[in-house]
């Protein structure tokens, strides 16, 4: 065993002791899981173990995932352990009874939580899963030691199929609930959307906590968007802020498809949306936006790569983040259009609205261009909200937390707007009514940003 796989085994001890009882406990269950997708994905985090190095690790440059690698967690792979029920579950998370649900509690794929109305909808639990599903092939094992821990500890999940030609009539909500323990607990959840060709949906991924334990949360979602097919899909992060979360996305798109996506974050000790689009065919297209809140000593990471891999392709990266107290965090968007990608069009954009002196963010958008036949622009900006915006409304008679409140809400809503799903945007703008009040200015000093150019916004 080479030096750097001895190391990392050393240190990553209890993982590998879990794996051999979760082993040993699908093969006295008669899983019919592929165990060789598993054994290779255990094998890869044996070598490269969490990405925890300073030196050489661009993608985690600016996220410390030190504080995940050094704590024990719990998997209990052999019961739900909890008692829900849909009313527990409307409290916390969008949730509507005229939607498609899939229920995920602590990765296990619950039924009698779950219910299908669209006809056109095939929703499977991974542990019966067929030998013909596409499970894995979208995620690449090899590219972070969270996928390949996430693949070596699937025990249950949701495959997810819409139907050739078929316009899903409801939307698909898709909850993953993590219940906690007394003591810290990892759930691995894992979801495979398959859009095939001419057909259409649009999919919310809930995560949610039920109380305020510390937890890990290490997700992995694939998702295949067929010819011509069309995907609204929304990602909705609000676990408990003493826990971690690491959700990885992979999708593949093919010719003449279009990705949309908005993802709401908030909450969580360390957080990270990383999401993988791959343009595949020509004509593909995706949408990318995102909306984040920060507050205390949370951190949340925006990790976006878009590869234009065809031509007369298109891709649009927009976030903005709210930051408050000495909250940090981080947008990362990488765009690369390769030789082939001619006549194909990127945009990336990042706004961060700095609210106190301790709060910084770190956003660094990137074009990596080989095509010359294209069109292709960037940029990122933070700063607290002006001033003349401020003593405006406190001249017409309106308090600093109702002024501020305004200001903040205004900033936040051109992401907001652009959501379709009616009701997750009365959910999010209900939400801000509520919140706002704890996110007013703290301050009229400068927010602070590295990385990238600074406007003030």
């Amino acid at each position: 065993m080479k030096q750097k796989e001895l190391a990392v085994e050393n240190k990553y001890s209890r993982y590998l002791t879990q794996y051999s009882e979760f082993e040993e406990w699908v093969a006295n269950n008669s899983s019919p899981l592929d165990d060789s997708l598993r054994s290779e994905a255990i094998n890869e985090f044996r070598r490269i173990g969490f990405p925890t190095a300073k030196r050489g690790n661009e993608a985690w440059k600016f996220t410390n995932v030190n504080p995940i690698a050094n704590q024990d967690f719990d998997f209990d792979f052999k019961s739900q352990d909890a008692e829900l029920n849909s009313k527990m579950i409307s409290e916390v998370t969008p949730y509507y009874d005229q939607w498609n649900t899939i229920t995920l509690v602590n990765g296990i794929y619950n039924r009698v939580l779950s219910r299908t109305l669209d006809a056109g909808i095939v929703i499977k639990a991974l542990r019966d899963k067929d030998p013909n599903c596409s499970l894995g092939t979208h995620a690449d094992v090899k590219s972070n030691g969270f996928i390949a821990i996430n693949t070596a500890f699937i025990n249950d999940g949701a495959e997810i199929l819409v139907s050739n030609n078929y316009q899903c009539a409801a939307p698909i909500n898709i909850v993953h609930i993590s219940t906690g323990n007394s003591a810290p607990r990892v759930t691995y959840p894992r979801t495979l959307i398959i859009l095939e060709s001419n057909s259409s949906a649009s999919i919310i991924e809930s995560y949610i906590s039920i109380n305020s334990d510390s937890q890990f949360t290490n997700a992995v979602t694939e998702i295949a968007v067929g010819e011509g097919a069309q995907l609204n899909h929304y990602r909705y992060l609000h676990e408990s802020p003493s826990g971690f979360h690491i959700g990885s996305t992979v999708v593949d798109q093919k010719a003449d498809s279009s990705f949309k996506t908005v993802s709401y974050s908030k909450g969580s000790k360390v957080g990270r949306n990383d999401l993988l689009v791959r343009l595949n065919d020509a004509g593909a297209s995706c949408d990318i936006r995102g909306l984040y809140f920060t507050e205390g000593d949370e951190h949340i990471d925006n990790h976006i790569n878009v590869d234009h891999a065809a031509p007369n392709t298109y891709s649009n990266q927009y976030f903005k983040g709210i930051l408050a107290d000495t909250s940090r965090a981080v947008f990362s968007g990488k765009t690369l259009i390769r030789q082939i990608a001619q006549k194909s069009e990127a945009l990336q954009g990042d706004k961060n609205l700095i609210l106190s002196e301790g709060a910084r963010v770190n956003t660094k958008p990137s074009l990596e261009i080989y095509a010359d036949d294209i069109q292709a622009a960037h940029g990122a900006t933070a700063g607290a909200i002006p001033d003349d915006q401020i003593m405006y409304m406190l001249a017409r008679g309106l308090d600093m937390e109702t002024a501020t409140s305004f200001l903040i809400q205004g900033f936040a809503n051109e992401i907001i707007d652009s959501i379709t799903l009616k009701e997750f945007k009365e959910y999010l703008l209900n939400y801000f009514d509520i919140s706002m009040p704890k996110f007013r200015f703290q301050g009229f000093g400068k927010g602070k940003v590295y990385g990238g150019p600074v406007e003030r916004v």
